[in-house]
C-alpha cells in the first residue's frame, strides 16, 4: 500500500523518468527516430510537446529489437533504480493516450470519461481541482503511479466543435486496421497507435485553426451590416457599445461552438443568460440591461432583413419584461465578492499609473499559479523560494536585496499571498497553493472593482493581523481610522514631511510607518524616506481619503463616520 503524499510521489517518478531519458539520450539516436516523424506529424515540431515526444519515444515506440526502450532499461539498468521507481516504470508500460471529458471533482481526484472507451475513471490530481473546467476536452495519457492513476505527461485541450471531427477520424483509421487485424480492441488500437491520435489531434488544431479564421472575417462582415443600419439612428458612442457587446457574446458563447452572428436564432437565451450571470460574464444590473438591449436591436435589425428570427426576437421580449428575475440571479451571484460599489463607482477612469501597475501584477501573480501551482515550505507554509526568485523577474513592482530570500522579503507577493487566501481566490491544498473558480472569476472584474477590493482588505482588520503582524490590533484600527481626518487637508500631489504626520499623530506614528509601503503600492501616496522624509497624497489617494471621510460606507469595514456629519444629523 503506497503511503506517499502526493509532492513525494510526484518527485519518485520525475526521478524514476529523467534517468530513463539519460539512457535513451546516451543510447538512441533520437534525431533518426524522430527524422521522419517530424515531416508526418507537426505536433512534435512544437518544442513544448518535448515531453509527449520523449514519453512515446522511451514507452511506445518499438525500435529493432521488438522491445519499447523502457523495457530494455528496466532489464539493463535495474540497479540504478529503487523498487519504487522500478514500480512506477513497470506500470509506466501500461499507460495509454486517449480522448478524456473533464466530469466532475471529488476531494482530491479529477473524474474523466474516456470517450473512446466510454469508460468513466477517477484520477488522483490534487493539484488540478477546479484548474481544468468541467465539460473540458483533453488529449492526454493516463497511467498508473503506484496505487493510484493520474495524467502524465503533457495535457492537450481540444476545442469541442472538433470533438466530432477527431472521433470519426479515430473510427476511419480503427476500422481501416481492422480490415488486416479484425481483433484489435480499442484499448490496444490507442496503445499500439498513439502517433495516430497525435496527427489526428494536429489536424484538428489547425482545422479549428482555419475555421476560427473563417467565422472571425464571416463577423466583421455582420457586424459591418448592423453598423449601416445603426448609424443614421444612433451616437457614435452607443453603436460603438453594441458593436462592443457583439464581439463579446460571439467570443463567448459562440465561437466554440461553431457559429456567427446569423446562428443567433439556434440559441435559447434562458439558457445563455442564466449561464453568463452564473459565470460572471455578466456581472452587474447595467451589464445586463446593455446586452439585452444590444441583443433585442441586433435581432429587430437581423428580423427586418431575412425575416427568420421572430421566434428569438419574441424570446428576448420575453426576457426583457422579466428581466428582474435575472438581476435576483445577479445578486446571488455577485455575493462572491463583497465590493464597495460606492468607492468602485468614484475609481471609474481614476486610477493611476502606479495602482495599474499594482493590479496588472496581481493578475500575473494568479495566471502563474493556474501553470505552475506555488510549492510551499513544510513549516509555514510560505511560497519557496523557486517561485519567488521567478516572481520577481514576473512582476514589474517587486524588488529584493537579500541574497537569500523568504516570502517575507517580497512584501509584494507576500501581500497578493495574503489577500488570495482571505479572498478565496487561492487555497492551500497540501504542499501547494492552488487558484480556485472563484480566482479566475476575480480576473473578470473590473479594474476599479479589484481596487476596491484590494483596499478593502488593506483596510481591514485581518490585513493587521496577516500582513502587519501586529500585537495590538484595536489601536492599530483606532489609530488607522483616524488617519484619512487627519490629512485631509493635505494639498494633492505636494510634498509635506513626515514629521507633520508624527506630530499630528501626537507621537503615534508606528500607523505610518507600518502602513507607508502598502498605501505606495495602491498608487495612494508618494515617500522619500531618504533624505528629506517627505510624503505627497496622490490625485487618486485625495480622491480615496475624502470617501473615507466623507461617505463612508456604513455595511463596509473601511467605513469611517465623520464626526461633524454626524452631529448634524441628529
Amino acid at each position: 500500500m503506497n503511503t506517499l503524499n502526493y509532492e513525494e510521489l510526484r518527485k519518485l517518478e520525475t526521478s524514476a523518468t529523467s534517468k530513463l531519458l539519460k539512457y535513451m539520450e546516451a543510447n538512441v539516436d533520437k534525431d533518426k527516430a524522430l527524422e521522419e516523424m517530424d515531416y508526418l506529424y507537426p505536433y512534435f515540431q512544437d518544442e513544448s510537446n518535448k515531453s509527449a515526444v520523449d514519453l512515446w519515444l522511451s514507452t511506445d515506440y518499438i525500435p529493432g529489437n521488438n522491445k519499447p526502450y523502457i523495457e530494455t532499461f528496466l532489464q539493463e539498468e535495474k540497479n540504478s533504480l529503487n523498487d519504487l521507481e522500478m514500480q512506477i516504470l513497470h506500470n509506466r508500460r501500461d499507460s495509454y493516450l486517449s480522448l478524456f471529458e473533464i466530469i466532475d471533482y471529488i476531494g482530491e481526484y479529477v473524474v474523466v470519461k474516456d470517450i473512446l472507451q466510454d469508460k468513466v475513471k477517477n484520477l488522483w490530481e490534487p493539484l488540478l481541482t477546479n484548474v481544468i473546467s468541467e465539460g473540458e476536452i483533453i488529449l492526454a495519457r493516463v497511467g498508473k503511479l503506484l496505487d493510484e492513476y493520474s495524467f502524465i505527461g503533457t495535457i492537450n485541450y481540444l476545442p469541442h466543435n472538433m470533438k466530432s471531427m477527431f472521433m470519426e477520424e479515430v473510427m476511419i483509421d480503427l476500422n481501416l486496421i481492422r480490415r488486416y487485424n479484425n481483433s484489435l480492441t480499442m484499448e490496444e488500437y490507442l496503445k499500439e497507435h498513439t502517433l495516430t491520435l497525435y496527427r489526428i489531434y494536429g489536424d484538428c488544431i489547425l482545422d479549428a485553426i482555419e475555421n476560427t479564421e473563417d467565422i472571425v472575417s464571416i463577423l466583421y462582415d455582420e457586424l459591418d451590416e448592423f453598423e449601416l443600419y445603426l448609424n443614421n439612428k444612433y451616437h457614435n458612442v452607443i453603436i460603438g457599445k453594441h458593436i462592443s457587446n457583439l464581439i463579446d457574446f460571439f467570443e463567448y458563447y459562440l465561437v466554440d461552438e461553431d457559429l456567427t452572428l446569423y446562428h443567433i436564432d439556434k440559441i435559447d437565451f434562458h439558457v445563455f443568460f442564466k449561464q453568463a450571470i452564473e459565470e460572471g460574464f455578466i456581472d452587474s444590473q447595467d451589464s445586463l440591461n446593455s446586452y439585452i438591449s444590444t441583443l433585442k436591436k441586433y435581432l429587430r435589425f437581423l428580423n427586418t432583413f431575412y425575416g427568420e428570427y421572430k421566434d428569438s426576437y419574441l424570446q428576448l421580449l420575453d426576457i426583457s419584461k422579466n428581466r428582474f428575475s435575472y438581476m435576483n440571479k445577479l445578486k446571488t451571484a455577485n455575493t462572491n465578492f463583497k465590493i464597495d460599489k460606492h468607492l468602485s463607482s468614484i475609481l471609474t477612469l481614476s486610477l493611476n499609473e502606479v495602482a495599474q501597475t499594482f493590479l496588472f501584477d496581481f493578475d500575473k501573480f494568479l495566471l502563474y499559479t493556474v501553470e505552475n501551482p506555488l510549492e510551499l515550505t513544510s513549516k509555514n507554509k510560505f511560497i519557496k523560494r523557486k517561485h519567488l526568485l521567478e516572481f520577481e523577474d514576473i512582476l514589474e513592482s517587486n524588488t529584493i536585496n537579500r541574497k537569500s530570500p523568504n516570502q517575507k522579503d517580497f512584501p509584494l507577493v507576500n501581500l497578493y499571498y495574503f489577500i488570495s487566501i482571505n479572498l478565496g481566490l487561492m487555497v492551500i491544498k497540501g504542499s501547494y497553493l492552488t487558484i480556485t473558480k472563484k480566482g479566475t472569476l476575480y480576473l473578470r472584474l473590473r479594474e476599479e472593482e479589484k481596487y476596491s477590493l484590494f483596499f478593502q482588505y488593506i483596510w481591514s482588520d485581518d490585513f493587521i493581523k496577516d500582513v502587519l503582524k501586529s500585537d495590538n490590533v484595536k489601536s492599530m484600527a483606532i489609530t488607522k481610522k483616524t488617519f484619512p481626518g487627519l490629512i485631509q487637508n493635505f494639498k494633492e500631489n505636494k510634498y509635506y514631511g513626515i514629521t507633520l504626520i508624527a506630530e499630528l499623530y501626537s507621537g503615534e506614528s508606528r500607523f505610518f510607518f507600518a502602513y507607508y509601503k502598502y498605501l505606495q503600492y495602491l498608487g495612494l501616496i508618494t515617500c522619500n524616506l531618504y533624505p528629506n522624509y517627505e510624503i505627497m497624497i496622490t490625485t487618486l489617494g485625495k480622491t480615496v481619503f475624502n470617501y473615507l471621510v466623507s461617505k463612508g460606507n456604513k455595511e463596509s469595514n473601511t467605513s469611517i463616520i465623520d464626526l461633524d456629519s454626524f452631529r448634524k444629523s441628529k
